[in-house]
């Protein structure tokens, strides 16, 4: 009789609180069996640890999405958020649900569905949540929140089975608390969107190589082209960092498994970059996407917010059509620049704002980080050469591709997050050879 009673008030409040935010209900009842796949098969002091940080990660989120409520003036805002860009794919996301609909709005709302500016199938995933479940402003953040811990999860299981328990646990708790991370996974931006495809996709990578059947290896190939799909809706540069990435890392790894495969491909590069070099459409090509990317970095720099310059000064002073006039050197300086600044930007000694400041601590833990990973790399190749081939080469492909379309600190660090993930887990399978090593 008791536990009737017990269950008759669990479901009546339950149906309150669907009622109350049917969203909030959904993700509650999403969280308990993740939290429960990402403990399984652990040992009991590990399970503690990960389902602790993985209440306190979560605990902590909702309670920051709560104080947006709390705070919240219905006099002067509809709604509140974190960040003025997750304010405009929310509205954006209920001018698609009004249209589906057929409610009116109005023309410049019309017109912004369609805007090349921003569009992505994520506004459109959260129109179609909200179909279902009912506009909420508030709730719709927790959709970040579920697509974050789902891909830290995943990326742990991937690294406690290429690293073992404590180097994946470490890397889990880095990963949950970081802080530009954890901004990002409370709002509704495409980070955490990001991360738990980025996630998803070096799964099937895994999956698909180590499989024993065909049958399996069908299966993560046809998962994996299918998270490619949505990934290049969701993000395009996001595609290009985690597709480049992941080729990168199987064609490494491919070419370490013979003593030959190494010289064989030395010698093929040297021969198409001689024939390359010859050949004046292609390097009109390469001269051409140097030169965008260098009209983007100064477009950047003239942006509000901190900057910092990869350009020779005279770039600067004369303009943004001083780039038609780029020399060779002045471009191979541009790109040197842009790799050393995609790992040290923001430099402490530079940082000129309270905003810059706030993220001074977190700066310098990424300089650990890096040096933790560059001295753990051999260690981590050893435990499992694929998957550490796989994260060093998605650190590569952002150093290749994101500071030189970048000027602005706020966005370099706001696109470099997409592959700390591989730099925290490569660090924290570096922590034991370096303590060994100190020792």
């Amino acid at each position: 009789m008791a536990m009737t009673r017990r269950a008759v008030y669990a479901g009546l409040a339950m149906g309150a609180a669907y009622t109350w935010s049917p969203l909030t209900m959904v993700f509650v009842m999403g969280m308990v069996p993740l939290c429960a796949w990402g403990a399984r098969g652990l040992g009991v002091r590990e399970r503690r640890w990960v389902l602790a940080a993985l209440v306190a990660a979560i605990g902590l989120r909702v309670l920051a999405i709560a104080t947006l409520i709390v705070t919240t003036d219905p006099a002067r805002e509809q709604f509140r958020v974190f960040f003025p860009d997750a304010q405009f794919v929310i509205a954006r996301s209920w001018w698609i649900l009004n249209n589906w609909r057929h409610v009116p709005i109005g023309p410049d709302q019309f017109r912004q569905i369609f805007n090349s500016y921003g569009a992505s199938s994520f506004n459109s995933f959260l129109a179609f949540v909200q179909l279902l479940l009912g506009s909420a402003p508030y709730a719709v953040n927790l959709i970040s929140v579920a697509a974050f811990v789902g891909g830290a999860l995943m990326l742990f299981r991937l690294a406690r089975r290429a690293y073992g328990p404590a180097p994946a646990v470490a890397g889990l708790l880095l990963l949950l608390f970081w802080p530009t991370l954890f901004a990002w996974s409370l709002s509704t931006l495409r980070e955490a969107t990001q991360l738990l495809l980025m996630a998803g996709l070096f799964t099937a990578a895994m999956v698909g190589v180590r499989a024993r059947e065909w049958t399996a290896r069908g299966k993560a190939a046809a998962a994996g082209v299918a998270v490619l799909i949505v990934l290049v809706t969701l993000r395009a540069d996001g595609f290009i960092v985690v597709a480049l990435g992941l080729t990168l890392g199987l064609l490494f790894r491919l070419l370490t498994l013979r003593w030959w495969l190494p010289v064989v491909a030395v010698v093929a590069l040297g021969v198409g970059a001689l024939v390359l070099a010859r050949d004046a459409t292609f390097q009109s090509q390469v001269a051409q996407q140097v030169t965008v990317a260098a009209g983007r970095h100064l477009g950047h720099v003239e942006t509000p917010g901190g900057s910092f310059r990869l350009l020779d000064d005279r770039f600067y002073a004369e303009g943004a059509r001083s780039v038609d006039t780029f020399a060779f050197d002045e471009r191979v300086r541009f790109l040197l620049r842009s790799a050393v600044a995609f790992f040290t930007v923001p430099l402490p000694w530079r940082i000129d704002s309270l905003s810059g400041l706030t993220m001074l601590p977190q700066q310098c833990v990424w300089y650990a980080l890096l040096c933790l990973a560059a001295f753990g790399y051999r260690a981590a190749a050893r435990r499992d050469a694929l998957f550490t081939a796989i994260l060093t080469a998605c650190v590569v492909a952002g150093m290749l591709i994101i500071t030189p379309n970048s000027g602005n600190v706020g966005t370099l660090v706001r696109h470099r997050d997409m592959v700390v993930p591989a730099v925290v887990f490569l660090a924290a399978a570096g922590v034991y050879p370096a303590a060994r090593a100190w020792a």
